[in-house]
């Protein structure tokens, strides 16, 4: 009956919602509600385009894929009673999910991946309540395609700063990567500036966002931020007084994290920063110096 529907699709939300089941268990739910008549198909296509990210997010293609056809069927459904506005956003979510599924795949290649990253920007502009998670990929790719496609890094700047003008109550982590990629565009579009000032902004800058964070936290996405962006200082300011104890602390959150890859990452960074000072040190005729930064390189 009716009324019986409409105590189960109850009882199926809450589920949903507030309670950790499988994702088979999820999957039964969802295949459930998209049959019965009266389920509320607003808060059904909110419901499954969030289950698709977390899919993706997870790795789980397949399942992200099933409840995306989902998803289209009843945006298909909901669509033609909806005002513009709300077929918009729901427009903006269904690429959203796109994109995050090239990301995600590693199907398209960087220069493809960027090219959809700026029509999405150039698209939809920017807007309130934006995934975090989603964007600082979006970023990252854009990052990761500089040197494929030209456009790249203009557009990470342009993205990066617009965002922070923004600034709609951002978490930490994500005002800070955003400062971070905003940053290294700069750099990598004035790559070939000897401008001291410059650079010294740039790493002021990096050393503001570092502010942003706090170490002392169980917040893996905020301890993950920290190590990228202390590690970017590192990379690039290697004679700064400050870089042994940034990597210490980076070593340090990476290795809480188990990301073996990105402590790699940072004793070569340091090593690397040894050696220039190493060396400037040794042409300054300063050899017993120079040797205890020789030390640190080798070890």
């Amino acid at each position: 009956t009716s009324f019986s529907q409409v105590i189960v699709e109850s009882a199926a939300k809450e589920i949903l919602t507030t309670q950790n089941i499988t994702d088979e268990r999820r999957q039964e739910i969802l295949n459930y509600l998209i049959v019965v008549d009266n389920v509320d198909r607003e808060w059904m296509l909110h419901q499954l385009l969030l289950d698709v990210k977390q899919q993706l997010f997870k790795g789980n293609l397949e399942l992200a894929k099933t409840f995306s056809q989902m998803a289209k069927i009843i945006k298909e459904k909901i669509q033609p009673v909806l005002p513009g506005s709300e077929n918009k956003r729901i427009e903006r979510e269904f690429e959203v999910v796109d994109i995050l599924r090239s990301l995600m795949d590693g199907g398209d290649c960087l220069v493809d991946k960027g090219k959809k990253i700026e029509k999405f920007f150039r698209r939809w502009k920017y807007w309130p309540q934006i995934d975090a998670d989603i964007v600082y990929l979006m970023l990252r790719s854009l990052y990761n395609a500089r040197f494929d496609l030209a456009t790249a890094p203009f557009s990470l700047k342009k993205i990066s700063e617009t965002l922070l003008e923004i600034d709609n109550e951002y978490p930490p982590w994500f005002k800070a990567e955003l400062i971070h990629y905003q940053q290294l565009a700069h750099l990598f579009i004035a790559h070939d500036s000897n401008d001291t000032e410059k650079r010294q902004n740039f790493f002021n800058s990096l050393r503001t966002a570092l502010e942003l964070l706090e170490t002392e936290t169980d917040s893996p996405t905020e301890l993950a931020s920290y190590s990228r962006i202390a590690t970017t200082i590192i990379n690039g300011d290697p004679y700064s007084q400050d870089i042994y104890e940034l990597a210490d602390k980076a070593i340090e959150i990476k290795s809480r994290l188990f990301d073996t890859e990105g402590v790699a990452i940072t004793r070569g960074a340091i090593a690397r920063a040894s050696f220039f000072a190493g060396e400037r040190l040794f042409k300054d005729g300063k050899k017993a110096e120079a040797q205890e930064f020789f030390n640190t390189f080798l070890i």
